[in-house]
């Protein structure tokens, strides 16, 4: 006679990345995952064949329950889940080849399925006589082994950042899904090979010496700037040409403009998703102080002695890391760009949060919303097209966000370049 069998549980991850950990706790339930049930019968000589109990997609919280009719013989189960929706796919990387595809990036070939993965068992966990119909809890069940579990933290980062940039708005929300693997092979692990997003697939390879959340959510958020302008398909051509698209002074501006933005953008999501608890990160730190503006002296030392001046700078990395923090600092007229924040600080202008003199209508502070609403079409103000490879310099940047961030005026884009010019000693604010 048939039974009434429910199956139920909460699928959790304990936290690989500690900014996680820190965040939200050292381990946490995981949301809009697909769980695939599998149950076999007691038989005479042991058990019967594995035969699936359908697929179900965890909630916010990630509990799962799986309800079928079936015979009251008691049953052994497993648990497989697969880290996929409609906006996020993450695989088991493999390796790739040296051998370049049409767009300049490795190719990439998936030979096996290693979507799914097993994450429970009774026949391993002590259920070794099978269980009875009813209402069977399994409890917290963990992602286990390295990999799926390194796969699930990027589901929780990723979906976190995902949710982030739906909540501004369709505009705003990664338009394809993304498709990452981890970890990347390269020419048998090839040293010379680093992460990378591939924007002709929107697929990304996170290298297995850098599962960071640095590098994770730099590539991510380099997929968010692929899909709001044209022409990044060049960068594969640069890193080809030049061997790397990190050197101190780029050969293009573009290459310096999308490096320098995916880092910031990856250190404003990681500080915005966690609520502010969580300011830089702990592996893979390139910026101790990752939101204040630079000095003229280390934004101008990327460049030859022959090069310093404002019309170079924007080949740097530097220069427009700097540019986006100054268009988001609360305070830009109490920064002093000529003097570092320490003698062990060099890099950073010095902040004086306590002066008594203040320039208001100098300020930016502008928030991560705003400052992303640049790549956007504004119809209304004549801006009917994404960005180029040709419009990511300092004057075109700069003109796109006049026309675009409520309050930039003229005067307020003549500071901006003013506090990035390596051969003036003007701030902000006189008085400063």
């Amino acid at each position: 006679m048939a039974q009434k069998w429910t199956l139920k549980g909460r699928i959790v991850v304990d936290h690989v990345l500690p900014e996680l950990a820190e965040a939200f706790g050292a381990r946490e339930g995981l949301p809009g995952v697909t769980v695939k049930v599998s149950a076999r019968s007691k038989i005479p000589f042991g058990w019967g064949w594995w035969r699936s109990w359908g697929k179900v997609v965890t909630d916010r919280d990630g509990n799962f329950k799986v309800t079928k009719n079936r015979g009251g013989d008691r049953r052994q189960f497993k648990i497989k889940v697969l880290f996929d929706s409609d906006r996020l796919r993450l695989k088991q990387g493999q390796e790739t080849k040296l051998r370049l595809d049409t767009n300049g990036f490795p190719l990439d070939v998936d030979l096996t399925d290693l979507d799914w993965f097993e994450i429970h068992n009774d026949d391993k966990v002590g259920a070794t006589n099978g269980r009875k119909a009813g209402v069977i809890d399994l409890g917290s069940v963990p992602v286990i082994g390295d990999t799926p579990k390194k796969l699930a933290d990027m589901w929780s980062l990723y979906n976190r950042v995902m949710d982030l940039m739906a909540s501004y708005g369709p505009e705003y929300a990664f338009t394809r899904r993304v498709v990452g693997k981890y970890p990347m092979g390269l020419g048998k692990n090839n040293p010379n090979s680093s992460s990378y997003n591939n924007p002709a697939t929107r697929s990304l390879y996170i290298k297995e010496d850098q599962f960071h959340a640095r590098i994770l959510l730099e590539e991510l958020c380099h997929q968010w700037d692929f899909d709001r302008s044209t022409g990044e398909d060049a960068m594969a051509w640069q890193l080809l040409k030049h061997g790397t698209t990190h050197q101190l002074r780029e050969n293009t501006t573009y290459v310096a403009f999308r490096e320098a933005f995916a880092d910031w953008f990856g250190h404003v999501v990681m500080r915005e998703i966690t609520g502010g608890k969580i300011l830089n990160f702990e592996n893979s730190v390139v910026w101790k102080y990752p939101f204040l503006p630079l000095t003229r002296a280390y934004v101008g030392a990327a460049l030859g002695e022959t090069e310093r001046v404002i019309a170079n700078v924007d080949y740097t990395a530097r220069g427009w890391h700097s540019l986006f923090n100054i268009l988001t600092h609360p305070a830009l007229d109490k920064c002093d760009f000529n003097r570092p924040l320490t003698e062990n600080d060099p890099e950073y202008c010095f902040v004086s949060l306590f002066t008594t003199e203040a320039c208001p209508e100098v300020r930016t502070g502008y928030d991560l919303k705003q400052v992303l609403s640049i790549w956007l079409k504004h119809p209304a103000k004549g801006i009917d097209s994404f960005m180029g490879n040709k419009d990511l310099d300092f004057r075109r940047f700069l003109a796109r966000a006049g026309a675009i961030l409520p309050g930039f005026e003229v005067e307020n884009i003549r500071t901006v370049k003013q506090c990035l010019n390596p051969n003036t000693t003007k701030n902000p604010c006189l008085a400063a």
